[in-house]
């Protein structure tokens, strides 16, 4: 029975630890490739700047703020209220915008429809220009981060520009641990859309051409679910034109924001992510992150049966030191200065995490289908 296990064991870890070398190739094939460098044709495409929000208006208005005194080549601004109760305050912010000579339009999502998928998609429908950039207004503003998408996108010709995304490390550990991840996650995305097999993208730096979201229909048939306006987006035009999807892994193109605060939060915020992975219309994506989860599930199995077959401490230590060089593959090309020591302690606590949301997602799963009942 245990050499049964053993062997199970070590075909999952084997095949956990193939795909991270195959994501590795794909990443590594994209950062030594130059995108539209023998591309002369000038690119005359307009933008439009769209954000969505729900009573951050503090955030708003220190965006707005940023926005004025940026130069970006941004046609016009589209804010799109999703129900915030002080609509009225930011109708005077928009006022003083228009006044100092900014094409801002603001719109009140109506009150039945409260998804992020229908206010972008109501943003995008009253957008007059070529491509659309995409943001959350609690970013951390750089003008020229977004420039810098905006140039790759014009250099490109690109129907789908996916940007990066990363957290402000601060001095606890769940800061670090969630930064840590969310590079990784960078890498994977990369290193997938390089493979033609797309995962992840993150809708805090995104841009599209508007031309391309109307073909797709948008997020038609998909407002029912919860969240998911970046991947849904980024899969269906992939469908469509896979040769028109770029990552732009310029790191000064990177945009950042706060991680969640507080492990409540964080839960929250990732089982809102994978609730909605079984309405992925790309199915080798719930394939990859079936793979990850049973090579992290062997992790915790194989660190437990250590303690009682010795021959499981194998596959346990070489998974956390695979992680653990897939992360510093990560932090290494991102700059990042996060210690080793902190490195290794989460390699060695994200298996025990991943299995922890499985579970919970699986509970509240079968919480909602009693509740039907």
């Amino acid at each position: 029975m245990m050499s049964f296990l053993f062997c199970f064991l070590s075909i999952v870890v084997l095949g956990y630890s193939f795909l991270l070398f195959w994501y590795y190739m794909g990443f590594l094939a994209r950062i030594k490739k130059e995108i539209g460098v023998n591309n002369h044709e000038k690119n005359f495409a307009t933008y439009s700047f769209l954000a969505c929000f729900k009573n951050d208006l503090e955030a708003v208005n220190q965006l707005v703020d940023k926005i004025q005194v940026s130069l970006l080549a941004f046609k016009n601004y589209v804010f799109v209220n999703n129900n915030s109760e002080e609509n009225h305050f930011f109708d005077s912010i928009c006022q003083k915008m228009k006044e100092k000579g900014f094409s801002i339009n603001h719109y009140l999502l109506y009150p039945e429809k409260n998804t992020k998928k229908e206010a972008i998609d109501l943003g995008v429908q009253q957008a007059e220009t070529d491509y659309i950039y995409v943001t959350d207004v609690d970013v951390a503003f750089n003008s020229e981060a977004i420039q810098n998408v905006l140039d790759f996108a014009s250099k490109s010709h690109g129907d789908f520009i996916a940007g990066i995304h990363r957290y402000l490390v601060r001095k606890d550990f769940l800061s670090v641990f969630l930064s840590i991840e969310q590079d990784i996650l960078t890498l994977i995305s990369i290193g997938s859309l390089e493979q033609k097999y797309p995962t992840m993208c993150n809708g805090a730096n995104m841009c599209f051409k508007k031309e391309a979201f109307l073909q797709v229909n948008g997020y038609q048939g998909l407002f029912h679910t919860n969240g998911g306006d970046d991947m849904f987006l980024y899969h269906r035009i992939f469908k469509h034109v896979p040769d028109k999807i770029f990552y732009c892994t310029d790191i000064q193109a990177a945009v950042y924001s706060e991680p969640p605060n507080g492990i409540k939060s964080m839960i929250k915020q990732r089982l809102r992510w994978l609730s909605k992975s079984n309405s992925y219309e790309l199915k080798h994506v719930s394939f990859q992150m079936a793979l990850i989860l049973f090579g992290n599930i062997s992790y915790v199995f194989s660190f437990i049966l250590s303690f009682f077959f010795p021959a499981f401490i194998v596959l346990f230590i070489g998974k956390w030191l695979i992680d653990i060089w897939f992360a510093k593959v990560a932090l290494n090309y991102f700059k990042s200065t996060i210690s080793i020591y902190l490195v290794v302690l989460s390699a060695f606590l994200y298996p025990f995490y991943i299995l922890f949301l499985s579970i919970l997602i699986l509970v509240n799963h079968f919480y909602n289908l009693r509740k039907r009942i």
